[in-house]
């Protein structure tokens, strides 16, 4: 399965891909190219020492998806990719990507998300601020204390592709509040604790799309399906203020 890794930023899980991949613990994949939409990604310089060809694309030099898309697809024909890892990608995949690479598009998100329903993803949803979000969701509606990574088909829209697999995390030393302003008002301690779970967060995803990678390269089309909605109706508003209060943060 010749592989593209897609990144945007210090590319740690592209790096833990290829890593399994020298060492054997993930087979029958060729890391066929990395493209960054960022020049200045960290992940570029991971690329070149692990002796991974890499190019960039960044969307701003586009003047619509399909311009973007075009330039992709020529990059994946080029160097006959087959199969897509968007890990740590932030733009929009153009939709003539897709349909060229049904079902064969794969993204990672660091937070929980039930597709075509509220949950932690959407448009400037990534990194830190997933986590802040479910950790600011937690405080506010006193929910059970857990995050986890997911792994899911890519789509037209952000974050909302089929689920493919999940890899729960417990969290400890949570702190509940009664509104918004008290969950303002501890920030610092939000902040603090949202790169806390992070470091920890990152082997689970790391083992994750490994994992799924391995059942692509088998031949099988994975899928995983939720018994129950993650978010109630009546703590919709409390969601979209934690995201929102996440995003600030995190700029």
């Amino acid at each position: 399965m010749n592989l593209a890794i897609l990144i945007s930023g210090s590319g740690t899980t592209m790096e833990a891909v290829i890593t399994a991949i020298k060492e054997g613990r993930l087979t029958n994949i060729n890391p066929a190219i990395v493209v960054s939409s960022d020049s200045t990604a960290g992940g570029l310089e991971k690329a070149k020492k692990l002796g991974i060809k890499s190019i960039i694309v960044e969307r701003k030099k586009y003047s619509s998806q399909e311009e973007f898309g075009n330039a992709l697809l020529d990059i994946f024909h080029s160097n006959n990719v087959d199969f897509i890892s968007q890990n740590g990608w932030h733009p929009l995949m153009p939709k003539n990507v897709i349909d060229k690479f049904l079902n064969k598009i794969i993204n990672q998100h660091p937070g929980p998300l039930d597709p075509g329903y509220p949950d932690f993803g959407g448009k400037n949803m990534y990194g830190l601020r997933v986590t802040c979000a479910r950790l600011g969701y937690i405080a506010l509606v006193h929910a059970d204390l857990w995050t986890e990574s997911v792994i899911h088909y890519v789509n037209e829209k952000y974050d909302k592709g089929k689920l493919i697999q999940i890899k729960p995390l417990g969290i400890r030393d949570a702190f509940f509040v009664n509104d918004i302003n008290g969950l303002r008002k501890k920030s610092d301690i939000l902040k603090k604790h949202s790169e806390e779970i992070q470091k920890k967060l990152f082997p689970l995803e790391y083992e994750d799309v490994i994992e799924v990678l391995q059942e692509f390269a088998n031949g099988k089309n994975p899928i995983y399906e939720r018994k129950h909605r993650l978010i109630r109706e009546e703590n919709f508003s409390q969601l979209e203020e934690a995201k929102k209060l996440a995003i600030e943060l995190f700029t």
